[in-house]
């Protein structure tokens, strides 16, 4: 049975390393935000979505669960407004087909992947999202 993508945290990261000190992989960075934000994009090194001319200057990946749409946000977000938001910037295997460029639609390019992946980050395609049906052979 068919069990597609729901759009949680799960989905984009798919593991990381394991340290005591969060701050290691994930950072907290002011974005402005726009209606377009959400989780999967790439970001530069001030927290500006990477248009895809630019994506040489990938630094990170937004993960902020209040920016996924499976999850309701604490609170509502102002266009405009500075905030927070949490952003995977090493130690993380991620999701491929889960990041794009500002525009919201365009998928990661081999640029991009190639400077998030210098930084630390391993973007993977190997994802298994329950859309295909997988037999089992008991031993």
């Amino acid at each position: 049975m068919a069990n597609p993508i729901q759009g949680y945290y799960s989905d984009l990261v798919l593991g990381k390393v394991d340290s005591s000190d969060q701050g290691f992989s994930f950072l907290e960075m002011p974005i402005v935000y726009a209606a377009t934000i959400r989780a999967g994009m790439i970001v530069n090194a001030s927290g500006a979505p990477v248009a895809t001319a630019d994506a040489a200057t990938a630094y990170g990946v937004i993960t902020d669960r209040d920016l996924y749409h499976s999850y309701d946000a604490p609170r509502e977000f102002v266009v405009g407004t500075t905030y927070n938001f949490v952003v995977g910037v090493r130690g993380l295997t991620l999701n491929q087909g889960k990041i794009f460029f500002a525009d919201g639609t365009t998928a990661i390019n081999a640029a991009a992947k190639t400077a998030l992946e210098a930084r630390g980050l391993k973007i993977t395609n190997k994802y298994y999202d329950g859309s295909v049906e997988i037999p089992v052979t008991s031993v």
